[in-house]
């Protein structure tokens, strides 16, 4: 009875199926919980809000507010009289205005700019952190797929290196096969089963990295759907260069790094020349009568447009030459900087395109190579049947095609990997495929 209830469990539960992953869905996986893309994200969100508040600043009028009362001891704005905690709002002074600032020798300007670069920059860095969890990522996936298909491989083989040893010894005992036959069969066996549980281990190791990188439980399949060759036709290497130099994020990096610099020295510059200013400004300050309705009201609201000029000698000389110096120092850096950059870039491009051109040749030849030890090893495996052919040569004629299929699958895998390190390399966002 017991047996029957247990059965009628097992079979209500239906089969475990695997969860299903496409390189998108994964990627997204990937992200929402990756701890560095949420940091570069509130790291560009403040530098927003940083160049948003510097545009507010410069361009809207500051506004003042204030009260002053002195609830106890000697009032100095009551002619010096004892209070003893005594307040209300007749022993109030308050005082309210407004300043505009409308023009300042471009300081302003230049602090906009500075933020609005520093913004820029830190989107770069954003978008370098995309990629390098993107790479990380569809490398996991890959890895995963190549692994998965290579275990498949292994277990077909497997398989029939197990029907080759039945077959060998029913030759063996027709009197059509050696000893030697068998015993060479029984090790190509063996042989497979090694294979196999190497094959197995590696299947066990990348699921793990896999389901690590998107919060699963470590031993749970997944399903990757059918991997193609992808695109065969790219860009001239020269517009690839050009336009990794627009796209890379770390370029874009650099390049904002290096106009925020070179804007720091021109503030530096700026400080050996006199600083002009231009405001509007409006103030009215209400005294407090302390009771008395009758004093005279001299106070009135003013405003006043002013100008300013400050002359640079708030520093000594050598101090305001050496910030130049400095400043001017850290620009020719960042330039340089740059330099080394675009060098670096410009042959990764290159080594790029080149590594991708060598996989899709390669698994062009690999796809005929598979087609070729399939062919041969239905040949030799009737002639071995017929028993025209040794264990040999059946051997070899599997080992060709198992073989051949790893190799095809590999190859596979390498065009998937560096056409994704190709897109990394001119520049294309990865994350938004």
């Amino acid at each position: 009875m017991r047996i029957i209830i247990a059965c009628i469990v097992l079979l209500s539960a239906g089969p475990v199926f695997a969860e299903q992953f496409t390189t998108d869905a994964y990627l997204k996986r990937a992200f929402d919980i990756a701890p560095e893309v949420a940091s570069s994200q509130q790291a560009f969100r403040a530098s927003e809000a940083q160049w948003k508040q510097s545009m507010t600043d410069a361009w809207l009028p500051a506004l003042t507010a204030s009260a002053n009362a002195n609830p106890w001891g000697y009032n100095p704005l009551n002619a010096n009289v004892w209070n003893s905690w005594n307040i209300n709002a007749v022993d109030t002074t308050y005082s309210v205005g407004a300043a505009w600032n409308l023009f300042n020798s471009f300081y302003d300007w230049r602090k906009i700019s500075q933020a609005r670069l520093t913004k820029d920059a830190a989107h770069a860095v954003l978008d370098q952190v995309r990629e390098t969890i993107s790479i990380n990522a569809l490398t996991a996936y890959l890895d995963l797929y190549l692994k998965q298909k290579i275990k498949a491989v292994a277990d077909v083989d497997l398989a029939a290196q197990k029907a080759q040893y039945d077959l060998t010894l029913d030759l063996y005992k027709h009197g059509m096969k050696s000893k030697s036959d068998l015993l060479k069969s029984e090790t190509d066996w063996h042989s497979s089963e090694l294979r196999d549980f190497s094959a197995e281990g590696d299947r066990k190791k990348s699921l793990y990295h896999f389901n690590l990188l998107i919060n699963r439980a470590v031993d749970e399949s997944a399903e990757l759907p059918e991997l193609t060759q992808g695109p065969t036709q790219f860009l001239d290497a020269d517009e690839a260069v050009r336009r990794s130099e627009v796209q890379r994020p770390e370029l874009r990096q650099s390049a904002f790094n290096l106009k925020n610099s070179e804007l720091t020295a021109q503030q530096a510059e700026q400080n050996f020349i006199p600083k002009l200013s231009a405001a509007f400004n409006w103030n009215e300050n209400r005294p407090a009568p302390f009771g008395n309705g009758l004093l005279p009201i001299t106070q009135r609201p003013f405003y006043f447009f002013g100008l300013t000029l400050s002359l640079p000698v708030g520093y000594t000389i050598g101090s305001q030459v050496e910030a130049y110096e400095a400043a001017r120092a850290q620009a020719r850096q960042a330039a340089y900087d740059r330099a080394t950059l675009l060098r670096t870039v410009r042959e990764n491009v290159h080594f790029a395109r080149i590594a991708l051109d060598q996989t899709l040749a390669s698994y062009r030849i690999g796809v005929e190579r598979e087609h070729i030890a399939q062919e041969n090893l239905d040949i030799v495996y009737e002639l071995y049947r017929e028993g025209s052919a040794d264990v040999i040569r059946l051997s070899q004629a599997r080992l060709d095609y198992l073989q051949a299929q790893t190799d095809r699958l590999t190859f596979l895998h390498d065009t998937q990997l560096n056409w994704l390190l190709y897109r990394q390399a001119i520049g294309e966002p990865i994350w938004g495929q």
